[in-house]
């Protein structure tokens, strides 16, 4: 049986799992139904939601599941939460609790006999200090570059870094950085959002709009999720596994958000040197 699965791979505290974000489409070859965790908690808060791989045949079903007894273990200090789901089916952690810098968190789920567990680390916040659109030239073409720099928390350590860019608070496209693209002091990321003539067959993706506001947002991550996502961009590939125990896919993230907007308008931006 060939099933799919949508991994929101969100990031986005308080609006994780809700409708206006988009959701990203990956495919599992030969398998059972399977139990789709995703769980994101930044300093904000967070959520975690449980679904059903679905048959490629048949309509996606992304109805959460409310069965499961959720745990999330804060492993340096030995706190244990329950997580109850909320009226959406997202499972939340009790009011005032967020994840803090410098810990590292484990989550257990427990459905149906079945048991799964992962682990995260907090890491030290980073901020957005550049968020610039320049017009980049190419043969017969001008694209819209958006370069995001931060700084890195956190010198002499390999740090990476989850980068999500947003079209008026719907997913857009995101990218994955390492501290090893510094440049004067700052991770940058580059993005080409948008030719500067419009398109007749253009997509939500590939063509913006005057007055869209454009945000993005950036989470440090450890190593485990770097690769985590690194799989899941990898086109015909099954995701590594984020969990232990029984078989299920999808994340667990504690992570900082930093976020920055800027407005497109094609006349206010300058041509790239």
């Amino acid at each position: 049986m060939k099933l799919f699965a949508k991994l929101t791979l969100s990031a986005a505290a308080l609006t994780l799992l809700t409708a206006c974000e988009d959701e990203l489409d990956f495919q599992y070859h030969d398998i059972d139904p399977l139990r789709v965790i995703e769980g994101t908690f930044t300093q904000e808060g967070g959520g975690l939601k449980i679904t059903l791989t679905t048959p490629m045949d048949e309509p996606l079903d992304t109805t959460p599941l409310t069965d499961a007894d959720v745990t999330v273990t804060d492993l340096t200090e030995g706190a244990t939460y329950q997580l109850l789901p909320d009226s959406e089916g997202i499972y939340r952690l009790p009011q005032g609790i967020v994840p803090l810098t410098g810990h590292e968190y484990a989550v257990n789920v427990t459905a149906s006999g079945q048991h799964f567990t992962a682990t995260s680390t907090m890491l030290p916040p980073t901020s957005i200090e550049v968020m610039e659109l320049s017009w980049v030239t190419f043969p017969g073409t001008e694209q819209a570059s958006l370069q995001v720099g931060f700084p890195d928390p956190e010198p002499g350590v390999e740090n990476y870094y989850f980068v999500k860019i947003y079209r008026n608070d719907r997913t857009f496209t995101w990218s994955l950085a390492r501290d090893i693209y510094m440049v004067d002091g700052l991770v940058r990321v580059n993005f080409f959002l948008t030719d500067r003539e419009p398109k007749d067959d253009a997509t939500f993706y590939d063509m913006l709009e005057p007055g869209d506001v454009v945000k993005a947002e950036v989470y440090p991550i450890d190593l485990k999720m770097f690769d985590y996502l690194m799989s899941a961009a990898m086109p015909g590939k099954n995701m590594i596994d984020c969990f232990s125990g029984d078989k299920c896919l999808g994340y667990f993230l504690t992570a900082p958000v930093a976020r920055q907007s800027v407005v497109y308008d094609p006349e206010k931006i300058d041509l790239h040197n």
